[in-house]
């Protein structure tokens, strides 16, 4: 007994000393914080933002200039964007430095590029340029200006963006020079990122009121394009005016090849049209021929009467899924399941399904998921893969879907390929499965690789517009609870 006494009074002793010691380490680095630093090193709150640490823990302890170095580097430079978006503008100063060192100007080795399936030179300027956009530093607009004149096409591009999400004063003329080029490409990629600088509010009002003035020019008078980029992006410059523009008779004209994109500026920006209007428009470009944008323009009247609580736009939208044309079927599908709440039908299944299990899921939802997994394997893969994938499990359902969705001749190859497993079908178990798989003769797998060859020779591109009509006949089974 007095032997265990001792021992708990050392213990105790032990314990009381240890606390002395750590209360006075932790008052003398209260007391002088910087002998934490190690000698002749500066705290990191003393240090230049670039040079300051990242993070505070041991595995990650870069400084921002170091993560913008690390883009020197292909494979870093291709896998690393999240570091230098974490850093937010503290990037900033270390970013810009690298516009001025030369090393960012040097082509990656060919072999690195290659690996991304990349056949064009690519340089570490391009991923610098491309981080400066959300964060558009006016401080980054000279040497911006100098790079427009780059031998790279690349490198050009991005300044050319990086240009637009910047629209300080000094970027004024070199902007207005652009939208006088001839260069569509280059223009197109300006004209987006002004639509984006004008959104956010940091566009200098006197490129503003530069760039509308020369956008709405462009506008009233389209060049024969299906696609007007000076229209999305008029109303982000001023929407009032915008407004005024392209609700004008001869903007918002079924006769212009681009007025999809006219519609489309409408719904994207929230200006009020009449549902008589579009009905109208609708009408009118649906009896125009092919091309010229038609169906894109229809895709646009669909897209802006989908949220529209009136009975003749869901009459419209319906009359569309039996379109001659593939595109605007797919459109109306999408639309109305949208409208009907069930256009996140994939992701409400899933979910389900983690839930409730396979067994748990109503008939439609079995159906279209086995068909939506099926298709997906199909596509980037191969039937035998297929089959060796727990996507194979479902085989059954995918079969009886492709019936239901008229799929008829998939749906006989499909059971061409079972009766090569013999007398025993496919298992719905995806281990037993592929033991059946591997007893396969070397004959028969060929046959099984010719199917899904014949399956992707025969795929009806409309597919998807398949899968959503099956989903808008039965809505209730894909909405989120």
């Amino acid at each position: 007994m007095k032997i265990a006494i001792v021992i708990v009074l050392l213990v105790l002793v032990i314990a009381a000393a240890a606390a002395v010691v750590y209360a006075r380490k932790t008052q003398d680095a209260t007391d002088h914080p910087t002998r934490l630093t190690p000698v002749g090193a500066q705290p990191a709150s003393a240090r230049p933002a670039e040079e300051r640490p990242v993070s505070n823990t041991a595995s990650d302890r870069s400084t921002p200039k170091e993560v913008v170095e690390a883009m020197l580097d292909f494979d870093r430079a291709m896998n690393g964007q999240r570091a230098i978006e974490s850093l937010g503008a503290a990037a900033t100063p270390a970013l810009i430095a690298a516009l001025s060192d030369p090393r960012f100007e040097i082509a990656y080795p060919k072999d690195h590029v290659r690996k991304y399936y990349l056949t064009t030179d690519q340089y570490p300027i391009e991923f610098v340029l491309s981080a400066l956009k959300p964060l558009h530093p006016p401080e980054a607009a000279a040497r911006t200006i100098e790079l427009l004149g780059h031998k790279d096409h690349g490198i050009r591009s991005h300044a050319v963006e990086l240009l637009g999400h910047i629209a300080s004063d000094e970027c004024r003329d070199p902007i207005l020079a652009l939208l006088a080029s001839e260069d569509q490409f280059l223009r197109g990629k300006l004209i987006q990122a002004l639509g984006a600088a004008g959104r956010h509010g940091h566009m200098a009002p006197a490129v503003r009121e530069a760039v509308f003035s020369v956008l709405a020019q462009s506008v009233k008078q389209p060049s024969g394009d299906d696609y007007s980029r000076e229209a999305l992006a008029l109303p982000a410059l001023d929407r009032e005016r915008a407004a005024v523009i392209l609700l004008s008779p001869e903007v918002l004209n079924p006769d212009r090849p681009d007025v999809g994109d006219v519609i489309e500026a409408l719904k994207r920006h929230s200006l009020p049209v009449e549902l008589d209007r579009i009905l109208d428009l609708h009408r009118q470009v649906s009896a125009r021929g092919e091309g010229d944008g038609r169906d894109r323009a229809i895709a646009a009247c669909l897209d802006f009467m989908m949220h529209l609580e009136y009975p003749r736009a869901e009459a419209t939208i319906r009359a569309d899924l039996d379109s001659p044309s593939l595109f605007v079927r797919d459109k109306a599908a999408h639309v109305l399941a949208e409208r009907l709440g069930a256009g996140d039908a994939l992701i409400v299944v899933d979910a389900r399904k983690e839930v409730v299990g396979w067994a748990g899921l109503t008939e439609p939802q079995r159906l279209y998921f086995a068909a939506h997994t099926c298709m997906y394997e199909m596509e980037f893969s191969s039937l035998a893969q297929y089959f060796s994938e727990d996507s194979g499990d479902q085989w059954a359902d995918a079969q009886r879907a492709f019936d239901r969705l008229g799929l008829t001749e998939v749906a006989a190859i499909l059971n061409e390929a079972i009766t090569l497993f013999g007398d025993t079908p496919p298992s719905l178990d995806t281990d037993t499965r592929r033991k059946q798989l591997k007893r396969l003769s070397r004959r028969k797998l060929e046959e099984l690789e010719e199917m899904g060859s014949r399956i992707n020779d025969i795929w009806p591109e409309e597919r998807s517009s398949r899968l959503m009509r099956y989903v808008t006949e039965h809505p209730d089974h894909f909405r989120k609870q």
